[in-house]
């Protein structure tokens, strides 16, 4: 028996959620999938021992380290106590089966946050599945016009990256996923040429300013979706702790569905993932948002299944104009990227392809036979 142990909750990047939900829809004679908020402490130890092998979300390690109240940005369904948590921390780690820690909810360059970097993770956990398979991107080897202010507070991702691969021989690669509702999602019309869509990086930046140069229309992503969501969650921390998670349950759905509307009234969107060149969930979301889409690319690019000319237009921040502008005025090449990415992501990145390979894994770790899995080529390959 697979058991797979997760908190329910939602974050504004809804990978979580999304990934967990699929989860719940598997549960069947050999996959068992727990909340572990619906349950008691003795029920779960009775899971732990009819399991032969037991996967568990870095949520619940979370908790265990902090009040519910404490984690920011999270709103979690019918939360326990910090010792609830703690207690079922305690119980898997002498779980004598194969155990999976599921985690992607940390920067690389952000060691005090990082999870697997915990001493109690060390000589516990026999595998981990997370988004970081590729080693990251060096800021040594990046241009010097991409650099970011707040970098210098921050450690190397190389650094943090070799530490973790050192102490977990055995990964699963798992690449951000989309829902059947993101997938579904079409606009019917649309109202800019293109789109910036996330956080104000400098690359990001760049891209803004020359595409702005081509005189073409840009979706007032920042204002419409940064600057309220980021009143919002100031707003947000200006309640009691303990009052905060509820009025993000209003304000996540809120923030999601504006992010979703902007991308998918844009022709064309040009995606990165920062300096570090991060896999973020834009370069999925961008085609399920059926955009067209530019991309300075990530770590992995390729692997994941994008190919330029085929079903994305690769291009430097600094070359986003010029790109933008021929994709504007090709529309039967805009359109075949679009398709073309659409049917790429549904077939390797959606939730339901990711639990399934996910289970896979956890198939062969049971068994003893898992070496690691990931994209490579555009396909997912478990060894």
């Amino acid at each position: 028996m697979i058991t797979v142990l997760y908190v329910k909750g939602y974050y504004l990047n809804p990978s979580y959620s999304v990934l967990y939900e699929e989860f719940e829809g598997r549960t069947c004679e050999n996959l068992r999938v727990i909340n572990v908020n619906e349950t008691t402490i003795s029920d779960i130890k009775k899971a732990f021992s009819q399991s032969s092998c037991v996967a568990m979300s870095d949520m619940v390690f979370a908790l265990a380290s902090k009040e519910y109240w404490e984690i920011a940005g999270w709103y979690f369904v019918n939360p326990r106590e910090k010792v609830f948590y703690e207690l079922i921390w305690e119980s898997f780690l002498k779980v004598s089966c194969a155990k999976l820690m599921i985690t992607f909810h940390f920067d690389l360059h952000a060691k005090e946050n990082i999870f697997p970097l915990d001493p109690s993770w060390k000589n516990h956990i026999d595998a981990i599945a997370w988004i970081y398979e590729k080693r990251p991107v060096s800021i040594q080897d990046a241009p010097c016009a991409y650099l970011e202010n707040w970098i210098k507070y921050f450690d190397e991702p190389p650094v943090n990256w070799e530490k973790i691969i050192n102490l977990f021989p055995v990964r699963i690669e798992i690449p951000f996923s989309l829902s059947s509702s993101e997938l579904q999602y079409a606009s019917n019309d649309t109202l800019w040429d293109v789109c910036v869509p996330g956080a104000n990086y400098t690359t990001r930046k760049i891209a803004k300013k020359q595409i702005e140069k081509e005189n073409l229309s840009i979706a007032p992503y920042q204002r419409k979706v940064n600057s309220v969501v980021k009143l919002l969650y100031d707003l947000n921390r200006m309640l009691p702790a303990r009052l905060r998670p509820y009025t993000l349950r209003r304000i996540i759905p809120f923030a999601q569905k504006k992010q979703r509307h902007i991308v998918s009234r844009s022709r064309a969107a040009f995606v990165c993932g920062s300096i570090y060149r991060y896999p973020v969930r834009k370069f999925f979301e961008i085609p399920a948002a059926r955009s067209a889409m530019m991309a300075y690319p990530c770590v992995g690019f390729e692997d994941y299944g994008f190919k330029d000319g085929e079903n994305v237009v690769v291009a430097l921040p600094e070359d986003a104009g010029r790109a933008a502008n021929r994709l504007i005025n090709n529309t039967p090449l805009r359109e075949k990227l679009t398709v073309n990415a659409w049917e790429m992501v549904r077939r390797l990145h959606s939730a339901e392809k990711r639990v399934s390979d996910l289970v896979e894994c956890m198939r062969h770790l049971e068994k003893g036979k898992l070496r690691g899995a990931q994209f490579i080529n555009g396909q997912y390959e478990i060894y």
